[in-house]
């Protein structure tokens, strides 16, 4: 009988440690979540995904996501004349020394063959990674 609960909680532990290591939030796997949303034409959900500022006000970023939102419906036809993005690959990742910020190389290849690196400055904000536009 003591075996059985050594081995359940055994088997529990794993499970945690499992399930914490596929849930880890990286400023890759924030930048590539992003990305893909642009792969799949949900700007608003890219759009989501960018940081404002904490001293933003309600009504800028509103208008910021609105010029944001335009501005990748916009940018649809010159994606889909390059075939969409058919890949997406984190290149490189560099978290500053407080953890706060972090530069990602992100890797895209597009449907006719060609790929270019996006540099991407990421930051955590209220535990999640998202695209920082500098001013």
């Amino acid at each position: 009988m003591k075996k059985n609960i050594y081995y359940l909680f055994g088997l529990l532990a794993m499970c945690a440690l499992l399930f914490s290591a596929c849930s880890s939030n990286s400023p890759s796997e924030a930048a590539k979540k992003y990305a893909n949303y642009l792969k799949n034409g949900d700007f608003e959900k890219w759009v989501d995904g960018v940081a404002f500022g904490e001293d933003a006000t309600d009504a800028n970023v509103k208008a910021g996501k609105a010029m944001l939102l335009a501005m990748m419906e916009a940018g649809k036809e010159k994606l889909n004349e390059k075939g969409g993005i058919k890949d997406i690959e984190a290149v490189s990742e560099t978290l500053s020394d407080d953890g706060k910020t972090a530069k990602v190389a992100l890797k895209m290849t597009y449907g006719d063959g060609t790929s270019e690196e996006n540099n991407i400055d990421m930051i955590q904000e209220n535990g999640t990674w998202k695209m920082h536009m500098k001013k």
